[in-house]
């Protein structure tokens, strides 16, 4: 009797075993059928990735097994020995030895072609567009959009535009409409729906997958234009809606080419989007931006004619825009136009009084125009807002030295090395300083400083050949002289 207890113990847990896993195996599948289901119905590019992948897998498990499997058969005269031989004919392993190395070189011609397609893609601005969940056979708000973008773009080699017929539903929200425009390695994702009621709800979502390039954009932005139903009816609510963003697609292709150094190219898109903005803005507005960039890419171009005019735009638009202010007061310096850029840094300080950089800049005005006084006072104000300004020493320093008082100006390079050793400029200036007061040697030490930083500072070559010649070192003073003439084309003055 003690021996059948055990028994009993045993059948239980086999019964278990025998009911359980089935119902566990049940509940893995369904699971797994499950979530292939919410898979495919959420993203069917992977599962198409999946079959194709493993497909190929597959495949090439199978060509390796016809070429390379073997068997094991007895000997000839020995049955109780074994030797291997290739599982298959010779035939069947050399086509499946071709296919083989046909498969490898394909996957390295796709491989390039993909990375190609990656590149070309990443130099380009790709805009994926959904259907909108509304009444689009009636109002056609996506498809106004579409045909205008299709019109404007469709040759344009630098913007792509992709159009689904998957509406993106408030329920899907920003998260799905990011997974596809990342299936279609999109920048920009428009989605949205509408209710043609009488005061028309009309919500028009944009996707940034590019922030890094498209910086005036958030990552997610919701635009709800105020519009009447009459003018859905009419139909001049879609040509407006499509015009705009034909325009704003212009800009951010702008803003693809300002980013890329293609300045050229940038303002061409600028130019389209000004030309093509409506008066009145119902959707995207980005006038101030557009004459923004065109500026900055002016400013790239030296084109300091055209900075201007379009900073006056800014400022039109935005009369407390002090980088407007102050880029336009560095255009009219370049210009020679100082007094007009002295007025633009005064204002640019009058609306924003803590930027070292516009007290530096009117300081730099000031000394040309030799007013070196107060070039000290704006100097020395951008170090009191920031003491790390290398630049505001050197210039405070060149002021000091204009007005004659070296050993001051020598404390200020002196200062602006502590901080940053390699400024070529701060030893040249600190020499010239040296060779006014007479210590030629330590001169020549500055200027020594300066070449070994920037081998091309022709001023230094110059100045140390003053300095040997002072000291009576005749070779050495014609050698740099030379120098000085090599690199300019110039004889020494």
């Amino acid at each position: 009797m003690a021996d059948k207890q055990p028994e009993e113990k045993d059948g239980l847990i086999e019964l278990i075993k025998k009911i359980g896993s089935p119902i566990l195996g049940i509940i893995g599948a369904v699971t797994s059928l499950f979530n292939f289901y919410q898979l495919w119905s959420g993203n069917q590019a992977t599962i198409i990735y999946i079959f194709a992948g493993g497909g190929f897998l597959l495949l090439l498990i199978a060509l390796g097994w016809i070429g390379f499997s073997k068997k094991d058969v007895p000997k000839r005269g020995n049955r109780k020995s074994l030797r291997s031989i290739p599982r298959y004919s010779l035939l069947f392993r050399r086509i499946a030895w071709s296919s083989l190395t046909i498969l490898a070189l394909l996957a390295v011609v796709a491989v390039y072609f993909l990375v190609q397609h990656r590149t070309e893609q990443e130099n380009k601005l790709i805009v994926l567009i959904t259907a909108f969940e509304g009444p689009e056979d009636v109002y056609g708000l996506k498809n106004e959009i579409i045909e205008n973008l299709n019109a404007d773009f469709s040759e344009d080699e630098k913007i792509e535009i992709i159009s689904i017929d998957e509406i993106i539903t408030v329920s899907k929200g920003s998260e799905y409409a990011r997974k596809l425009g990342k299936n279609h390695l999109a920048d920009i994702v428009i989605w949205g729906w509408y209710r043609p009621t009488e005061n028309p709800n009309i919500n028009i979502h944009i996707e940034n997958l590019s922030p890094n390039q498209l910086l005036t954009l958030q990552e997610s932005e919701s635009f709800q234009p105020v519009t009447t139903k009459s003018e859905l009816e009419s139909f001049s609510f879609q040509q407006q809606a499509g015009s705009e963003t034909s325009t704003l697609i212009s800009f951010l292709a702008g803003l693809i080419e300002f980013q890329s150094g293609d300045f050229e190219n940038a303002i061409k898109y600028f130019d389209y989007s000004l030309v093509n903005l409506p008066a009145s803005v119902l959707l995207f507005e980005n006038k101030l931006e557009i004459y923004l960039y065109r500026a900055f890419a002016n400013i790239f171009l030296e084109r300091y004619v055209d900075v201007i005019q379009d900073f006056d735009k800014v400022i039109q638009i935005n009369p407390q825009d002090t980088t407007a202010y102050h880029n336009r007061g560095f255009a009219y310096f370049i210009l020679g136009e100082y007094e007009r850029a002295i007025q633009d840094y005064n204002q640019a300080i009058k609306i924003n009084p803590q930027n070292a950089n516009t007290f530096s800049s009117r300081g730099v005005a000031y000394l040309i125009l030799s007013e070196y006084e107060r070039a000290i006072q704006d100097f020395d104000k951008a170090i009191q807002i920031d003491p790390k300004f290398t630049e505001a020493y050197i210039n405070r320093g060149s002021a000091y030295d204009n007005l004659g008082k070296y050993e001051r100006a020598i404390q200020d390079f002196d200062k602006a090395i502590q901080i940053n050793p390699q400024l070529p400029d701060a030893y040249y200036n600190r020499g010239i300083a040296y060779g006014f007061l007479g210590e030629y040697e330590r001169a020549v030490q500055d200027f020594d400083k300066t070449i070994q930083i920037d081998p091309k500072y022709f001023n230094a070559y110059y100045g140390r050949g003053l300095a040997y010649r002072a000291l009576g070192k005749t070779d050495e003073a014609e050698a740099d002289f030379a120098k000085y003439k090599e690199l300019t084309g110039q004889d020494t003055p």
